[in-house]
């Protein structure tokens, strides 16, 4: 049929329907028209777009004009009052036309009987529609198929009065009415694209060709399939042209597809020819040769046996056809892989077609392993057995591991490593640990390690200070060999002593005594006690386990802050939480000060004796009593003092002297008035 894709210009013919409207009002109709300038002819193809359009005006009849580009004469008319023939004379061409497919269908088009207009038929608008659509793509088949079709259809004409050298311009226009259109232009057509086929197969019975879709469908509306058997003389295969029927899912499709049932090897060379808008012929395409094949696979055998012999140095495998050996066997392929859904199956034997057993020596107990058994048939068609699986009994454990190694970094890294075992169905090794050699051993892997090395992250804050591995190695069948050597494994300390701490001291006339309380971390190598006077810093080197110590070193009347440092065998160390302050002695404070009075009257006469360092000042103190002395006053330097008597019989007295080296003589004897 005449495609849109095939449409440079769309004409719109205003047709005046003068049984329905005055001859003053008109109705669209659209036309698509085409037209192929051959040389010695202009053919012109034209029909309406759509089943609607062409069944409200399939009886308008056209006028056909005509002007030569290039020149300035006006349209002439060329052929009047072109449309369908009458009924009589269409049954007459087809008669004449030897009963003529194309020449039916325009009849059927135009004035056969509508199934669906049937009085008394049960018929709903989509059977209208669908006879409608059907009606129309078989009217425009034949046109597109049979050019007379077209012409007598009245939507085809072959002008024969032209002039290889020139281009025309034609118009069409309602026979009754105003022409309200565009035109067509017409040169002369270049050659089309040649045909190529570009794929094709070889079926069971069947062969199959393929040509563009997308590069051919705008040019041509079937095609005829040519056959030879000698490459030289073709036949048609088919009377009527090939249409690949275009649905939804088969315009997704790249290709136009041909496929015909054959006989497997008899073999034939096949080409294609496109036919136009204009029932013209293109040339063949490329040829090829094709024939079907036999793609049936041969029949499988019955596997009965795949099982290790006693010794385990081969597998023996044993087959059998239940309903006797396919006739068109050829020979057989064993494959052989270590998985039952394994794509690394590979082939291990080729067995002659009339064996029905086979030894495979190439065994190792490492790997369960699977076969499958192929039979090949004449026509090399490959049909493989399901997988089967040989039991290998292996009760031998793995050699235990050897040379184990490994240390911990500060990070808490520990890092294993051993000698990778030889055996050919070692799967891998757990690793086990504790915290004591003596103590019970956890795994610390959960799935086989298929390695010589495991690294693991352990926490160093904690108080023990070793930790203990061992591994063991498992194969295949997870026999388990013995336990590796234990190692011992030292943790990097990081966690520093726990302090010592100061439950008290004592200050004598010879030094200050000290007494503490050491701390409970094992791993402790020494103890220093630093003691900060008000000028020095001085360390004191203790040894492990002494609880206490004596500092004979300091000076009279100090203050001094006394710490100890708790030192581990990694070097860390730890100070106490406190600090002690001590003040030593003031050995002038043993000077006793002689204390006397004379009365006189009113007044006491106080004198002390008075040590020869340079003195500060003296404080006084009295009170009613020797019990309730209390600060009086305090005098500069001086040996004596006169101090107005309280009229409070019985009132006493005693001195201190202090010097301005910050010493203090002892608290005199007491006086008391009488």
């Amino acid at each position: 049929m005449i495609r849109i894709s095939l449409t440079t210009i769309l004409i719109a013919i205003a047709i005046s329907l003068t049984a329905q409207q005055d001859s003053s009002s008109y109705v669209p109709a659209p036309i698509e028209m085409i037209g192929k300038h051959n040389g010695s002819e202009v053919l012109l193809r034209w029909a309406y777009s759509n089943p609607n359009d062409w069944l409200q005006y399939r009886n308008v009849r056209f006028d056909l004009y005509r002007r030569t580009i290039g020149q300035s004469d006006d349209f002439q008319l060329v052929e009047g009052n072109l449309g369908v023939v009458s009924e009589t004379e269409l049954q007459q061409q087809f008669i004449q036309a030897g009963e003529s497919v194309g020449i039916a269908a325009v009849y059927d088009a135009y004035y056969g009987e509508w199934q669906t207009s049937k009085k008394g038929a049960d018929f709903g608008p989509f059977d209208k529609k669908d006879e409608l659509e059907s009606k129309y793509l078989i009217l425009h088949y034949a046109c597109d198929t049979d050019f007379a079709a077209a012409e007598t259809a009245g939507l085809g004409y072959r002008d024969v009065d032209v002039t290889a050298d020139k281009d025309y311009m034609y118009r069409l226009q309602p026979t009754s009415g105003e022409f309200s259109g565009k035109h067509r232009s017409v040169t002369k057509q270049e050659a089309a694209a040649p045909l190529v086929i570009s794929e094709w197969a070889e079926n069971e019975g069947q062969v199959t060709i393929a040509w563009s879709r997308m590069r051919y469908e705008d040019q041509y509306s079937g095609y005829y399939i040519e056959k030879s058997i000698d490459g030289s003389s073709y036949e048609r295969v088919n009377n009527l042209p090939y249409v690949h029927v275009e649905t939804e899912d088969v315009n997704d499709l790249p290709n136009i597809v041909w496929q015909k049932a054959v006989s497997n090897y008899q073999p034939a060379y096949y080409r294609v020819r496109g036919i136009d808008a204009f029932a013209e012929v293109s040339q063949p395409s490329n040829s090829v040769r094709l024939m079907g094949r036999d793609r049936t696979p041969a029949a499988l055998p019955y596997v009965k046996k795949t099982k290790l012999n006693d010794t385990q140095t081969q597998v023996d495998i044993e087959w059998e056809y239940l309903d006797g050996t396919p006739a068109d066997l050829d020979y057989y392929v064993l494959q052989k892989s270590y998985g039952p859904n394994d794509k690394s199956y590979r082939d291990i034997a080729k067995i002659a077609g009339g064996e029905t057993s086979y030894a495979d020596t190439e065994v190792s107990v490492a790997q369960a392993v699977y076969y499958k058994l192929c039979a090949v048939d004449t026509a090399q068609n490959y049909s493989c057995t399901d997988p089967a699986y040989t039991i290998i009994d292996d009760k031998v454990a793995p050699v235990a591991p050897q040379s184990l190694a490994g240390s911990i970094d500060t990070n808490g890294v520990v890092t294993l490593t051993w000698d990778l075992g030889q055996e050919a169905d070692l799967l891998g090794y757990y690793v086990q640990v504790s915290n004591g050699r003596e103590r019970v051993f956890t795994p610390v892997t959960d799935q086989p390690l298929h390695a010589d090395y495991w690294h693991d992250t352990i926490p160093l804050d904690v108080l023990t200070e070793e930790i203990y591995y061992r591994i063991v190695a498992v194969d295949l069948r997870y026999n388990a060999s013995e336990f590796s050597e234990i190692i011992q494994l030292m943790k990097p300390d990081i966690v520093p002593p726990t302090p010592s701490v100061f439950d008290g001291y004592k200050v004598t006339e010879k030094g200050v005594q000290l007494s503490y309380a050491l701390s409970r971390s094992r791993d402790v190598v020494e103890y220093r006690l630093l003691r900060v006077g008000e000028d020095d810093e001085q360390s004191q080197v203790l040894a492990a386990g002494t609880d206490s110590y004596f500092d004979d070193g300091v000076a009279d009347n100090q203050t001094y802050r006394y710490s100890i440092v708790t030192v581990d065998d990694a070097g860390l160390e730890t100070l106490s939480p406190q600090q002690l302050l001590v003040k030593t002695k003031d050995s002038k404070q043993q000077h006793e000060v002689n204390l006397t009075y004379e009365n006189l009257g009113d007044k006491a006469k106080l004198s002390w004796t008075a040590l020869e360092a340079e003195v500060d000042f003296v404080k006084i103190y009295t009170g009613a009593s020797a019990a309730d002395l209390r600060t009086f006053k305090s005098i500069q330097p001086a040996a004596e003092y006169e101090a107005s008597l309280p009229a409070v019989e019985g009132q006493s007295f005693r001195v201190r002297i202090y010097y301005k080296d910050g010493a203090k003589s002892a608290f005199s004897n007491v006086v008391q008035v009488l």
